[in-house]
Protein backbone atom coordinates (compact mmCIF):
# COMPACT_ATOMS: atom_id res chain seq x y z
CA UNK A 1 0.00 0.00 0.00
CA UNK A 2 1.33 3.70 -0.68
CA UNK A 3 0.43 5.10 3.30
CA UNK A 4 1.21 8.19 2.92
CA UNK A 5 0.01 7.93 6.63
CA UNK A 6 -2.97 10.50 5.55
CA UNK A 7 -5.40 7.47 4.88
CA UNK A 8 -7.48 5.01 6.94
CA UNK A 9 -7.19 1.79 6.01
CA UNK A 10 -10.71 2.18 4.15
CA UNK A 11 -9.82 4.94 1.73
CA UNK A 12 -6.63 3.95 0.53
CA UNK A 13 -6.83 4.52 -3.57
CA UNK A 14 -3.32 3.42 -4.35
CA UNK A 15 -0.80 0.29 -3.49
CA UNK A 16 2.66 0.48 -4.41
CA UNK A 17 4.70 -2.88 -4.66
CA UNK A 18 7.17 -2.73 -1.83
CA UNK A 19 8.94 -6.22 -2.82
CA UNK A 20 10.93 -4.63 -5.04
CA UNK A 21 12.47 -1.85 -2.67
CA UNK A 22 15.54 -4.25 -1.45
CA UNK A 23 16.07 -3.73 -5.43
CA UNK A 24 14.97 -1.17 -7.29
CA UNK A 25 17.47 1.87 -8.20
CA UNK A 26 16.98 4.93 -6.76
CA UNK A 27 14.02 6.97 -7.40
CA UNK A 28 15.91 9.87 -9.62
CA UNK A 29 17.04 6.66 -12.17
CA UNK A 30 13.53 5.04 -12.53
CA UNK A 31 12.58 4.92 -15.88
CA UNK A 32 9.05 4.12 -16.03
CA UNK A 33 6.13 3.89 -13.63
CA UNK A 34 3.45 1.33 -14.27
CA UNK A 35 0.15 2.45 -13.30
CA UNK A 36 -2.56 -0.22 -12.84
CA UNK A 37 -5.67 -1.61 -11.07
CA UNK A 38 -6.73 -5.35 -10.25
CA UNK A 39 -4.73 -8.81 -10.89
CA UNK A 40 -2.84 -7.71 -13.19
CA UNK A 41 -0.58 -5.63 -11.00
CA UNK A 42 0.73 -8.95 -8.88
CA UNK A 43 1.27 -10.19 -12.56
CA UNK A 44 3.52 -7.69 -13.38
CA UNK A 45 5.30 -7.57 -9.76
CA UNK A 46 6.02 -11.68 -10.40
CA UNK A 47 7.40 -10.68 -13.92
CA UNK A 48 9.44 -7.60 -12.96
CA UNK A 49 11.23 -9.79 -9.73
CA UNK A 50 12.01 -12.58 -11.94
CA UNK A 51 13.15 -10.71 -14.53
CA UNK A 52 15.13 -8.60 -11.39
CA UNK A 53 13.81 -5.17 -13.67
CA UNK A 54 15.46 -2.08 -11.51
CA UNK A 55 14.06 0.52 -13.30
CA UNK A 56 10.70 -0.11 -13.17
CA UNK A 57 8.12 1.15 -9.94
CA UNK A 58 5.02 -0.09 -10.02
CA UNK A 59 1.04 1.40 -8.56
CA UNK A 60 -2.01 -0.52 -8.45
CA UNK A 61 -5.20 1.73 -8.19
CA UNK A 62 -7.08 0.51 -5.65
CA UNK A 63 -9.79 2.78 -6.97
CA UNK A 64 -10.09 4.63 -9.92
CA UNK A 65 -13.47 6.57 -9.13
CA UNK A 66 -13.28 9.12 -7.58
CA UNK A 67 -9.55 9.20 -9.49
CA UNK A 68 -7.31 10.11 -6.72
CA UNK A 69 -5.78 12.64 -8.16
CA UNK A 70 -3.25 14.32 -4.93
CA UNK A 71 -2.31 10.51 -4.37
CA UNK A 72 -0.84 9.64 -7.65
CA UNK A 73 1.01 13.40 -8.29
CA UNK A 74 2.54 12.74 -5.05
CA UNK A 75 3.31 9.21 -5.90
CA UNK A 76 4.57 10.07 -9.37
CA UNK A 77 6.50 13.27 -8.33
CA UNK A 78 9.17 10.80 -6.67
CA UNK A 79 10.18 9.48 -9.89
CA UNK A 80 11.30 12.92 -11.93
CA UNK A 81 12.30 10.99 -14.85
CA UNK A 82 9.87 8.54 -15.25
CA UNK A 83 7.84 7.63 -18.12
CA UNK A 84 4.00 7.00 -16.80
CA UNK A 85 2.35 4.39 -18.33
CA UNK A 86 -1.03 2.92 -17.61
CA UNK A 87 -1.46 -0.92 -18.33
CA UNK A 88 -4.31 -3.17 -18.32
CA UNK A 89 -5.36 -6.57 -20.26
CA UNK A 90 -8.58 -5.18 -22.26
CA UNK A 91 -8.02 -3.82 -25.06
CA UNK A 92 -7.20 -0.06 -25.52
CA UNK A 93 -11.32 0.45 -26.14
CA UNK A 94 -12.22 -1.48 -23.30
CA UNK A 95 -11.66 -1.59 -19.27
CA UNK A 96 -10.79 1.50 -17.82
CA UNK A 97 -8.11 3.42 -20.36
CA UNK A 98 -10.57 5.90 -21.20
CA UNK A 99 -11.55 7.21 -17.87
CA UNK A 100 -8.03 7.08 -16.43
CA UNK A 101 -6.48 8.57 -19.64
CA UNK A 102 -8.94 11.66 -18.80
CA UNK A 103 -8.53 11.62 -15.11
CA UNK A 104 -4.48 12.14 -15.66
CA UNK A 105 -4.03 14.32 -18.75
CA UNK A 106 -2.62 17.52 -17.77
CA UNK A 107 -2.05 16.59 -14.12
CA UNK A 108 0.67 13.50 -15.67
CA UNK A 109 1.89 16.12 -18.28
CA UNK A 110 2.89 18.76 -15.45
CA UNK A 111 5.31 16.27 -13.99
CA UNK A 112 6.51 13.44 -16.93
CA UNK A 113 7.47 13.03 -19.99
CA UNK A 114 4.52 11.98 -22.12
CA UNK A 115 3.67 8.47 -21.15
CA UNK A 116 1.17 5.95 -22.75
CA UNK A 117 -1.02 2.86 -22.67
CA UNK A 118 0.19 -0.50 -22.77
CA UNK A 119 -2.03 -3.58 -23.62
CA UNK A 120 -4.27 -5.42 -26.40
CA UNK A 121 -5.32 -3.43 -29.28
CA UNK A 122 -8.86 -2.22 -29.89
CA UNK A 123 -11.26 -4.80 -30.66
CA UNK A 124 -14.70 -4.44 -31.86
CA UNK A 125 -15.84 -7.49 -29.87
CA UNK A 126 -17.43 -7.72 -25.97
CA UNK A 127 -14.63 -9.91 -24.80
CA UNK A 128 -12.19 -12.56 -25.75
CA UNK A 129 -12.70 -16.03 -25.65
Amino acid sequence: MIDDGKASDNTRHLARDKDGRSYLQPNAEIRRVLLCCGQLYYQLSRARRSRRIANIVLVRLEQIAPFPHDRVLRVLGQYPNAEVCWVQDEPKNQGAWNYVRCALGVWVGALHAPGGFTGANESCGAGRG
